[in-house]
């Protein structure tokens, strides 16, 4: 799956939504602006319920030839309903990604998907957040 963001960064996730990038590109002007990743699966979030925990290890390389190893643990802490512009309440699990420098926050309505989006830099507070109308 690929989402471009409206700053013109292109990012690609394999298979799951939740697990980390495999490859993005134009997200910035630094180091990091473009890059690819190996991601391995360390345990599965699905089928997503209270309580659920899954995890990812990612292997990085900018490039610029910066090379990082990350662990992102995931979590669904619980279920809320999203209003969406027809004012209409959709339920959705609350999973949220953290990799220990950013959290990654979905809220997914079963058979629909990511219906909402926020990514919060532990330093720099929200980078990206969205809603599907």
């Amino acid at each position: 799956m690929t989402v471009r963001q409206s700053d013109g960064c292109v990012w690609t996730r394999r298979g799951d939504w939740f697990a980390p990038s495999a490859a993005w590109q134009g997200c910035g002007d630094g180091a990091w602006a473009t890059g690819r990743a190996e991601v391995r699966q360390t345990a599965a979030l699905w089928p997503l319920a209270e309580g659920a925990r899954g995890g990812f290890t990612r292997k990085a390389a900018s490039s610029t030839g910066k090379t990082y190893t990350r662990d992102t643990a995931c979590r669904v802490t619980g279920a809320e309903a999203v209003i969406r512009e027809n004012g209409a309440k959709t339920p959705a699990w609350v999973v949220a990604c953290d990799d220990g420098k950013r959290t990654r926050t979905t809220w997914w309505a079963p058979g629909e998907g990511p219906i909402a989006f926020i990514v919060a830099h532990q330093k720099n507070g929200v980078e990206e957040a969205w809603v599907r109308l």
